[in-house]
């Protein structure tokens, strides 16, 4: 993909400490890992590259592929300094249109010792009351269908509608509820990646709900998997989705 795409040098590393060799001898502009590889994952890696004394570039842009992008994986790749994460399988337009996003961002710092406090859970609007009845109620739904492998399309546009009205008033969850409601609209339900798409923004909105972290990361972590899910099993029917909810036809 990369060389069809005109890339000039692409330099190939068996594993993490292949990847480590190349680093410390190579000029490298970008690295694109996988998140599992033995003996030196893709996590270990991005740990060497952001903090280890001897990393030629703190700052260095990584892109960690994974077959299997759930919240837990991707918040971890997050904490470790990751630029982006990608779902495979992946399209080249996705691909390349992720590397020239992470290119033209500011370089990453090094990660912070664990010794660094962390800032502590942010209230919100959506935390506490009927809202949070609401959210918890459509969550359960959202659960319950997921477990069955059985999509309901009525079903699922309420409880798109309880989420929308839900997380109204909080940045980070109504971002994880558009990319909830953008996957239903555009993606093709009957596919198991649906469901496991489906699964980790139901992870992500009970993650936020419960304010472990005001967390606004998590919906670019999410639009990454509906943006490959999309691209490879789209639908193209949805669109009285947009009108219940208040979408506009023309709104990616």
């Amino acid at each position: 993909m990369l060389g069809l795409a005109g890339f000039g040098q692409i330099i190939l590393a068996a594993d993490g400490m292949d990847a480590r060799t190349v680093l410390n001898r190579e000029t490298i502009d970008l690295v694109l890992a996988n998140w599992i590889m033995a003996p030196m994952d893709g996590a270990t890696l991005l740990r060497w590259i952001r903090q280890a004394p001897e990393s030629p570039n703190h700052g260095l842009p990584v892109i960690l592929l994974t077959a299997r992008a759930d919240v837990p994986m991707v918040r971890a790749a997050w904490e470790a300094g990751a630029d982006s994460v990608l779902a495979k399988p992946l399209t080249p337009a996705t691909l390349i249109r992720r590397i020239k996003d992470v290119l033209r961002r500011p370089a990453k710092r090094a990660t912070p010792p664990p010794s660094v406090p962390q800032r502590m859970p942010t209230a919100s609007a959506s935390s506490t009351g009927p809202s949070l009845i609401r959210l918890r109620s459509a969550l359960d739904q959202l659960e319950s269908m997921l477990k069955t492998g059985a999509i309901n399309a009525a079903a699922l546009r309420v409880i798109a509608a309880h989420l929308h009205h839900a997380t109204s008033g909080d940045a980070a969850m109504e971002a994880v509820t558009r990319s909830f409601i953008r996957c239903a609209i555009k993606a093709d339900p009957f596919t198991p990646a649906f469901l496991d798409t489906m699964h980790a923004h139901l992870v992500a909105l009970r993650w936020l709900a419960a304010r472990h972290e005001n967390d606004a990361n998590l919906a670019a972590w999410l639009d990454a998997s509906v943006d490959s899910l999309i691209e490879t099993h789209p639908i193209i029917e949805g669109f009285a989705w947009k009108a219940l909810l208040g979408v506009r036809h023309d709104q990616p």
